[in-house]
């Protein structure tokens, strides 16, 4: 059985997102998270299993950027073992916040959206699916 978790990132803010690291520690990417996610767009990458009995684990980080400010990092991780649950953890600036959907199975696909807060403010998240 192989392991796979794709993600997708949806930029709803009025910034950018400008890829400022990204690292794969169990996996391979494919493709490699983009470099910049405009406002209004959604991108998407992968990492897959490339060993027996492995699952994935990585992380992505950007910097949001609106007009020629730095509002600080934006940060999304994810780990499908080969035995366990998902977890899945996201950091962003003050007045901003993630959604996050789906995320279940062996072969993930979880969705990530980051928006501008609606009451209160979230800056670091942890979540654990079942399979």
């Amino acid at each position: 059985m192989a392991i796979s978790t794709q993600v997708i990132l949806t930029n709803s803010t009025p910034g950018l997102l400008v890829r400022v690291g990204h690292h794969v520690s169990s996996g391979v990417w494919h493709p490699a998270p983009p470099v910049l996610i405009p406002p209004g767009k959604v991108d998407t990458w992968e990492t897959d299993a490339d060993g027996f009995m492995t699952g994935v684990k990585g992380w992505v980080g950007y910097v949001l950027i609106i007009d020629t400010t730095s509002l600080g990092a934006v940060y999304v991780a994810w780990e499908n073992p080969y035995s366990g649950d998902n977890s899945y953890a996201d950091l962003c600036p003050p007045g901003y916040a993630f959604t996050i959907v789906g995320g279940g199975s062996s072969n993930a696909v979880v969705g990530f959206t980051l928006a501008i807060a609606k009451g209160a403010e979230t800056v670091e998240r942890y979540a654990t699916v079942a399979k």
